[in-house]
């Protein structure tokens, strides 16, 4: 990437690897933004590779900030960011759609399970 860039953003556990990495080899003083839009987080508290995270504190604790889909996931991100300040900008959705969220029963089966939907979905 071109050294002079003033802000990266980046969106997903890989670019976030590269935003750090560019932060640090090329522009130490570019503003960085994460995106953080999936489950990689909740993920990753139960894979070996958490302790990558945990070590890489230090350095992506550096990022400026963390723009989130969900309270859900900061929590999530949260125990691997926790010194990025992170603000949550739920994604837009329609009026029929948000009526038909509404009267959605959460119920479901005894087994454990974590759901996480942005946007549309073809069946």
């Amino acid at each position: 990437m071109d050294p002079s860039f003033d802000l990266i953003i980046a969106e997903g556990t890989a670019a976030l690897q590269t935003l750090v990495a560019y932060r640090y080899l090329s522009n130490i003083g570019a503003e960085t933004v994460f995106l953080a839009a999936d489950e990689t987080f909740y993920q990753v508290q139960d894979k070996p590779t958490r302790f990558l995270w945990h070590g890489l504190a230090p350095l992506t604790n550096r990022i400026d900030l963390c723009v989130s889909i969900s309270d859900l996931v900061t929590e999530w991100l949260r125990p691997f960011l926790p010194g990025v300040p992170c603000r949550v900008v739920h994604p837009t959705t329609t009026p029929e759609k948000f009526s038909d969220l509404l009267s959605t029963d959460p119920a479901c089966s005894g087994d454990p399970l974590t759901l996480l939907s942005v946007g549309d979905a073809d069946p």
